[in-house]
């Protein structure tokens, strides 16, 4: 079931809420929303989403009306949260799903929303209490801007090949994050970039050999995660539970997520359409990283993740970044760059982009 663009505004414009369609290439456009501040889309030229979409939420207008009544964060498309996780949604680490509890300060928050119709910003204070151990207050601000970004492939010779029949859009979600006076001496906070995606497809992420990951929920095995050709690769189905952390000092700042489908669009006789999503964010081993599995007290070093759900929440993927760590002495705000590239087109020519960018 699509969620058609005009489905959103639809949905948007009954309960009056807030929100920007900012223009990107290709006809396509970016809906940002005060509400929940929500990256929904990209839509294509026809209203298609990328991005999953919760049909619960948008399906109807009793739908939408009953998440936004109960505070449901499960809305789809892109959304900011603040890591680490373990220390602002879970109470008792020894109980996780049971002691698990999302801040109303954070998702879906108090954002105020600007925009001149080619970019947008969000901003908002918030006021945390942190658990595991329990230390007091976490208090910050951040800012956020989201706008268009060029082409990453236009200064390169082979852009016009490359490019041929391939639709592209993009946009940069810059987000500055601060700590505020008032937040307990061993707070420490993260951006956290969450994108939802629709399965079934694959997260490709170059890394370098004997990379490290981390399970947080039920082992995974080779039916959903394998490494090898300089990359790690886990299946999207939406279909079996499992979030895996890798740790950055074997990562570069890019991942991506493929998705093979027939399609009526025009290609050569016989021939797949895939489509690419790119994300380069700010991968540097040297920040701490402090979010960490529920069994694993101190396991750090983890700045992607990537989450499957089991059908309970919908059933999508999550590509998941992390922006670098703020709260030590003299470390008390970081800007960080989050890039979302989005590619269209004929299989064969989808996946020399995906060469070029991702090197896999």
């Amino acid at each position: 079931m699509d969620i058609l663009l005009e489905t959103v505004q639809a949905r948007l414009d009954g309960q009056g809420l807030k929100y920007a369609v900012l223009p990107l290439a290709s006809r396509r456009h970016l809906v940002v929303t005060e509400r929940w501040g929500r990256c929904l889309g990209p839509f294509d030229g026809e209203g298609r989403p990328f991005l999953w979409l919760n049909p619960a939420v948008w399906g109807s207008d009793e739908a939408f009306a009953r998440a936004l009544e109960s505070g449901l964060w499960n809305v789809g498309g892109e959304r900011f949260w603040v890591a680490p996780e373990i220390r602002i949604n879970i109470k008792d680490r020894s109980d996780y799903w049971g002691s698990y509890e999302l801040p109303d300060a954070m998702d879906p928050g108090s954002w105020k929303l600007e925009s001149d119709g080619n970019k947008a910003s969000l901003s908002m204070n918030a006021n945390l209490d942190l658990y595991n151990p329990a230390a007091g207050k976490l208090r910050y601000t951040v800012e956020r801007l989201i706008s268009p970004s060029p082409n990453p492939l236009a200064a390169l010779r082979s852009h016009d090949d490359l490019m041929a029949g391939v639709d592209f859009a993009g946009y940069l979600h810059r987000i500055r994050l601060s700590l505020l006076p008032g937040s307990d001496l061993g707070a420490r906070a993260e951006a956290w970039t969450l994108c939802q995606l629709v399965p079934e497809g694959t997260i490709i992420v170059p890394c370098a050999d004997g990379v490290e990951y981390e399970d947080y929920y039920e082992k995974v095995d080779a039916s959903c995660l394998t490494i090898g050709g300089g990359a790690v690769r886990f299946g999207i189905t939406g279909k079996r539970r499992y979030k895996v952390g890798l740790r950055a000092a074997h990562l570069f700042g890019r991942a991506g997520y493929l998705k093979i489908s027939q399609t009526t669009m025009p290609t050569p006789a016989g021939s797949d359409v895939a489509e690419l999503l790119v994300r380069a964010y700010p991968n540097d081993p040297a920040s701490e990283y402090v979010e960490e599995p529920d069994s694993q007290p101190g396991c750090h070093g983890l700045s992607f993740h990537v989450y499957n759900d089991g059908g309970n929440f919908g059933g999508f993927g999550e590509l998941e970044c992390n922006g670098r760590t703020i709260g030590a002495p003299g470390n008390t705000e970081s800007t960080d760059d989050f890039y979302f590239w989005y590619f269209r087109g004929e299989e064969a020519r989808v996946r020399k982009i995906s060469q070029t960018l991702l090197g896999c």
